[in-house]
């Protein structure tokens, strides 16, 4: 039997700081695989890197992350969403500068979430300067805002010129899908496709010089071919107002998610699974569930010849993966859910 986790630290500023003097970081350093990339650096150069959570939790339960287990039950609330104080932020960015420390990666799961904390957090880093790597944790509704009374959002050009006087430039943008029903399924509807306008964000944040990719999800147990059109045609429609890259990945079912909870039960997934067969960065590998709504087959061809396609222009060759699969030849039909004149994407199945 297995005593349920109790209450978690709510002040994050009762747990010491790392220990950073005491880890072997010219190793890490010398190794030079940063948690974030090495944007900004040449291949020979090495990074004096770090990464950082400057909190804890997410306000989201996406069914696919390990945060969906993490309220409640055995994990009890650490699923939260908890802070630093700025003040002790401040402390473990100075003590990094004190270690020669260059790049950083700020690793929590919501940083934006609490927008009146986190441009003190950017003023901080600011005043810094280190070189900062893509953020973990964005979420497309914290980069608009409420604005009247009506429910239309706005992108939030203060927070976008903040985030990139910080030292942010490189930003992925999490789509997840292009399909509402999944979105507001899988997602917990963590925003709504006909309230933001996703494409004028991509277009601001283009005209203020920050390099963006998108990342989308495809092959949910019940998806269906419509809703998988909706998804690359909003791709396709992305990449036309400025975005410089994209990625498709599979849904995994990962152990210690409700999704993989759910994909058992119904017998979706074999429950001898082994979790190293599953992983983000297995994007092109067929997807694990069984029945899936669309053939299997569809879907993994659909996933290559989508990503090979949006990303042809030269502007994207810093998102592709290392060997990019070959696109097909030409096709006629136009995708379900195209607007007159559009240039097709996928063949109709």
């Amino acid at each position: 039997m297995t005593a349920p986790a109790g209450p978690p630290v709510t002040d994050l500023d009762e747990y010491p700081m790392p220990s950073w003097d005491a880890l072997p970081n010219e190793q890490y350093w010398e190794i030079s695989e940063p948690w974030g990339g090495r944007d900004g650096w040449l291949e020979d150069q090495k990074p004096r890197f770090a990464s950082i959570l400057t909190s804890r939790g997410c306000p989201y339960r996406c069914t696919y992350c390990h945060i969906s287990k993490e309220v409640g039950g055995e994990a009890g609330d650490i699923g939260r969403l908890r802070f630093h104080s700025v003040e002790r932020v401040e402390q473990e960015l100075d003590t990094l500068k004190g270690l020669g420390v260059e790049l950083v990666y700020i690793n929590d799961d919501s940083l934006l979430a609490w927008k009146h904390r986190v441009h003190k957090v950017l003023d901080l880093l600011q005043r810094y300067d280190f070189l900062l790597a893509d953020i973990n944790g964005v979420n497309i509704r914290h980069l608009f805002k409420r604005t009247g009374s009506g429910d239309r959002l706005e992108v939030d050009v203060e927070l976008l010129e903040h985030l990139y006087t910080a030292g942010f430039r490189r930003i992925g943008l999490p789509f997840e899908s292009g399909s509402q029903r999944l979105l507001d399924k899988y997602s917990t509807a963590k925003w709504r496709i006909d309230k933001c306008d996703v494409f004028e964000l991509i277009r601001t944040m283009a005209d203020m010089g920050f390099t963006t990719n998108a990342n989308f999800m495809v092959g949910y147990p019940d998806e269906t071919l419509e809703e998988l059109s909706q998804t690359y045609m909003l791709a396709r429609r992305a990449m036309d107002a400025g975005l410089d890259g994209c990625g498709f990945f599979m849904v995994q079912p990962f152990p210690g998610t409700a999704l993989y909870d759910e994909a058992v039960a119904s017998g979706q997934l074999d429950p001898v699974t082994r979790p190293d067969d599953m992983g983000w960065s297995k994007s092109q590998s067929p997807s694990p569930f069984r029945d899936l709504k669309i053939d299997p087959q569809v879907l993994h061809y659909s996933r290559n010849l989508a990503f090979a396609m949006l990303n042809s222009d030269r502007r994207s060759r810093a998102w592709l993966e290392p060997t990019a699969p070959a696109a097909a030849s030409p096709v006629s039909a136009a995708a379900p859910g195209a607007r007159p004149g559009e240039r097709p994407l996928l063949p109709v199945v």
